[in-house]
């Protein structure tokens, strides 16, 4: 008997083992829709270039209960997670040197750099972000304004570096550059490169491979981010916060990575503080051009993201986004993929959605919004950094001379 009982305890606590560790995997399908025979309730994916690949985050049990029993091709490409040896420890910017970093260029461009915050986390840690414009202390209403964002997800650590390299690359170029100069003179830019302080404090530089915020709720942390925003305003029920488009990237279950949060304030959505603070900014101006940066898979995307529908001025954001994916070189060969969101994989409650939405419907106003993916890793190594910002600079600069165009000549279709 006692025998009995320890080996059942003993494969009690294996099964515990299994089930908790996650590994990182990459299956060799054209579509999200070619992931079904895995039978999972929700698929927690890490990044993906439609075509060729997706990588999957999946617990141990998974792995073998479900996918090697799929027949689906794949590698694996990290067994423990919480293992994963990486080099790139300490090379990141931590947040407070973030917060440095804007601060002293704000000190140094006074005159075209502002340094200010949108709100608090949670955790009560303050939103920081600047604005460049030639008249910083003005809100001008005839100009148009872009409005780049990092860190929705805690552990998509390049989405720091490329804002802030946006920014220092307009504040230290402004005076000698004058293609530079115009857009600063033209523009009010603003540029927040941490929006999910709390997750990326909690994550950098410790690699939890964390992605929530640090709320908690229902016995579990956290809230995704970018799950949470409050709908697309567009009519359709399923492009509302707490939706489940069919077989999407969404779920309720407060435990898993992509949970949409609980019911926010309002008409549901933006739960988050984090969010709550970034919508409202967004609210009190007319921003003609956003973008969230994210990582992985070198992609440019735009709305929808719940549905194959085509949204409302579809030729321009197909132009815009085509001509913007073009601009920027992939690590390997080619160029980064122009994608409606859907195309991905179906998602609810996303940024570029609501933001779309927002401004069409319920401002009356122009804006394109897209959802870049940077790179080809979570944790990016530092040496591919400098090749990632050039690149998206290109993109990023292209939208930015095309803020007033936006601004001035979409129509409704």
């Amino acid at each position: 008997m006692k025998r009995f009982l320890f080996l059942l305890i003993a494969f009690l606590l294996l099964a515990s083992v299994l089930s908790a560790r996650e590994m990182l995997v990459r299956i060799f399908v054209d579509s999200y829709a070619d992931l079904k025979p895995l039978g999972l309730k929700t698929i927690n994916p890490a990044g993906a270039h439609p075509g060729e690949y997706y990588d999957l985050i999946l617990t141990e049990q998974e792995y073998y209960s479900n996918l090697m029993t799929s027949g689906l091709s794949h590698e694996v490409i990290h067994e423990d997670l919480e293992l994963a040896e990486f080099l790139t420890r300490g090379q990141y910017h931590s947040y407070s040197q973030v917060v440095t970093l804007l601060r002293t260029m704000a000190q140094n461009y006074s005159s075209i750099c502002k340094f200010d915050s949108i709100g608090q986390t949670y955790e009560g840690n303050w939103i920081y972000g600047v604005k460049i414009s030639d008249d910083v202390n003005t809100e001008d209403d005839t100009e148009p304004d872009v409005l780049i964002f990092g860190v929705l997800h805690a552990r998509e650590w390049a989405t720091v570096e490329v804002p802030l390299f946006f920014a220092d690359s307009l504040t230290k170029a402004y005076s000698s550059n004058s293609a530079i100069q115009a857009q600063v003179n033209s523009r009010e830019i603003w540029i927040f490169p941490v929006i999910n302080v709390d997750g990326y404090n909690y994550d950098y530089p410790n690699y939890h491979w964390w992605r929530k915020n640090r709320q908690p709720f229902g016995g579990a942390t956290g809230t995704d981010c970018n799950r949470t925003w409050n709908g697309c305003n567009s009519g359709d029920r399923y492009g509302d916060w707490g939706a489940i488009p069919y077989y999407s990237a969404v779920t309720h279950r407060q435990s898993n990575d992509l949970f949409c949060g609980p019911h926010g304030e309002g008409p549901g959505g933006n739960s988050s503080p984090c969010n709550g603070a970034l919508s409202k900014f967004i609210q009190s101006h007319e921003f003609n051009y956003t973008d969230s940066y994210h990582s992985y898979s070198e992609l440019v995307l735009w709305p929808w993201g719940y549905t194959s529908a085509t949204p409302p001025n579809n030729s321009y954001l197909v132009s815009y986004g085509t001509t913007k994916a073009g601009l920027i070189h992939r690590l390997g060969s080619g160029y980064y993929s122009p994608s409606q969101g859907y195309g991905l994989y179906p998602t609810s409650g996303g940024s570029d959605g609501w933001i779309y939405g927002w401004y069409h419907y319920g401002n009356g106003t122009n804006c394109v919004s897209f959802t870049t993916e940077l790179g080809t890793e979570f944790y990016q190594p530092p040496s591919d950094l400098d090749y990632i910002c050039r690149e998206n600079w290109k993109g990023f600069f292209y939208m930015v001379q095309q803020a007033a165009d936006i601004r001035t000549n979409l129509s409704a279709e």
